[in-house]
């Protein structure tokens, strides 16, 4: 029960797989599991100024507590 649509696969469990090709972690210079973090961080950032998921649901998502995602949504917010 998958569905891909280019790199991105959904299923009906709700996991998404990102395939970040190595050349492009090697510019980031960030291993693969800190990639995954900063991505759900930016997700998170974009959902909750979009305004479609609060504060709270926005710190689950990045996997953070409140405190540290307010924390780290001036320097991730608008770009």
């Amino acid at each position: 029960n998958l569905l891909q649509i280019g790199h991105i696969i959904w299923s009906f469990d709700q996991m998404i797989k990102v395939t970040i090709p190595d050349t492009i972690l090697d510019i980031l210079r960030m291993p693969p599991e800190e990639a995954e973090k900063e991505c759900l961080m930016l997700v998170a950032v974009k959902a909750f100024e979009m305004g479609r998921i609060s504060v709270h649901q926005a710190s689950v998502l990045a996997g953070v507590l409140e405190p540290e995602f307010l924390k780290r949504l001036p320097e991730l917010a608008h770009r």
